[in-house]
């Protein structure tokens, strides 16, 4: 039989959010990393042209979870150049050199898929957070899949 206190210990213990050694971040260069931007990778040649490549600024992962703030630019860390830019997002809020796009992908058997947006494609010109703690707390994520340094 367990005893009280024992029992509120356990259930406190299972409410308690995710300790930040629980996010992790896969290796540069990983398979993981490399499946994670390459669903990132379409929307993004959709708006600008081929090729894409992408300067990280944040992948974190907790449980079947990614967390994606990325820089996007041509191979090489060239930037996207101001032609494709103009097309795509002139109207935008970011400029070139700082834009990122960020999503939320959770696995669904082998394959990452976006979880928000919902959409399915990161808006470009969005300039406010999409992933932010009110979505986290409804998914039962920890807030340090975002805070996580990079």
């Amino acid at each position: 039989m367990i005893r009280p206190l024992a029992a509120l210990l356990l259930g406190l213990a299972l409410l308690t959010p995710a300790a930040a050694e629980d996010v992790r971040k896969p290796g540069p260069g990983s398979a993981e990393e490399k499946a994670i931007e390459d669903v990132m990778r379409a929307p993004m040649e959709d708006l600008f042209g081929k090729p894409i490549a992408f300067r990280v600024q944040a992948i974190t992962v907790y449980r079947d979870y990614a967390y994606v703030l990325l820089h996007p630019e041509r191979p090489g860390g060239k930037p996207i150049d101001a032609a494709a830019w103009k097309k795509a997002v002139a109207n935008c809020e970011q400029d070139r050199g700082n834009f990122t796009i960020e999503a939320l992908l959770k696995k669904s058997g082998p394959d990452w898929r976006f979880d928000l947006p919902a959409s399915g494609k990161p808006d470009a010109c969005a300039s406010d957070t999409i992933v932010d703690e009110g979505a986290l707390k409804a998914r039962g994520l920890p807030i340090d899949l975002i805070l996580s340094d990079n």
